[in-house]
Formats: structure tokens, sequence, C-alpha cells
């Protein structure tokens, strides 16, 4: 599952000549420019990822969280659910209100404006002490990317096997 997180900044010229490397002397980039989404007839990726807080605003004013960590480790946690929700629905296209029921469990851990994040085994972070490093990135996906999989896949599959198992018994009794 490959997702493309968009910028404001990833715009192409689709009229780039290459081979000279020049641009129309015509071009007016808010005009002609495209996203590079648009440029493809195949899409390169399986779906975009849009923080629902720039869609319906954020709640909060000052979060420090115009950088890296959220975004990469919520990247992370859409294509584990993306990868839950394909090996059991199959749907070509997932819709916001299944992502929005898998991400819901994941509400009363995360830290990203107040409290203090548990990464269990006694280390606790503040929320504003997390930085845009490689380790703490890491560090927050692998801990959402743990309880996801503890709250929502393990319990989904183990649900699924009882309902099985219970299927199984149902017809043996018959």
């Amino acid at each position: 599952m490959r997702f493309f997180l968009p910028d404001s900044q990833d715009l192409v010229d689709p009229t780039f000549d290459f081979e000279r490397e020049r641009r129309s002397m015509t071009r007016q980039r808010q005009r002609d420019d495209l996203y590079a989404h648009e440029v493809f007839a195949i899409p390169a990726f399986d779906g975009f990822l849009v923080s629902k807080g720039i869609v319906d605003g954020f709640g909060v004013l000052g979060s420090r969280y115009t950088l890296a960590q959220p975004i990469i480790s919520m990247g992370f946690i859409m294509d584990t659910i993306s990868e839950r929700l394909h090996d059991t629905h199959i749907p070509t296209v997932i819709q916001y209100e299944q992502y929005e029921a898998d991400l819901l469990p994941l509400k009363d851990i995360c830290r990203w404006t107040a409290g203090c994040w548990d990464f269990g085994g006694g280390q606790q972070r503040k929320w504003n002490e997390l930085q845009n490093t490689s380790k703490d990135i890491e560090l927050l996906a692998n801990h959402l990317i743990a309880q996801y999989k503890s709250r929502v896949w393990n319990r989904t599959s183990a649900a699924k096997t009882v309902k099985t198992g219970r299927a199984a018994l149902s017809r043996r009794a018959k």
C-alpha cells in the first residue's frame, strides 16, 4: 500500500522540456502547473493522506506538531489500517468511516497537544518533548502500531476466530 502525502508545493510543470531543460515562456505556475498525481495516467500510489485537522480545522492553536512526528507516524498507522482492511474486506476504495472506526480506539492514548505519551516500561515523554528526529518518529510510530494491533487488529482477528469456531460447532451439531 503506497500513499501520497501532498504538500502545498508539490506542483509540476507538465510542459517542462527535459531535453533542453527549459520551461515554457508563457507558463504561469498558478494556472498551468499540476499536482503530481494529475500527471500520471495510472496512479503511482494507492491513496492520499490528508489530515482531518486540515479538513476540519485544528482544535488547539499553536500546536507544536507542524513537523514530521505525527504525520509520518500516522502515515504508518494508515498503511497498517489499509493492510488490515484490504485483508478482510478487499474493497477497491476504503471509506473514511472505516479508517475513523479503526482510529477511534487510539484516541485515548494519543497526546498530540497535552499530557504525556506512555510508551510502556516506565518510559514516558511529555507531548512537547518529542522531536523531529528519526529516533522519536520511530518510537512514536512503533508505539501507535503496537497499540493499534492490540486494540483493533488482534481484537478483530480474535472475534473472527470465535465466530468461525461457533459456525463450525453449529455445523457439527446439525
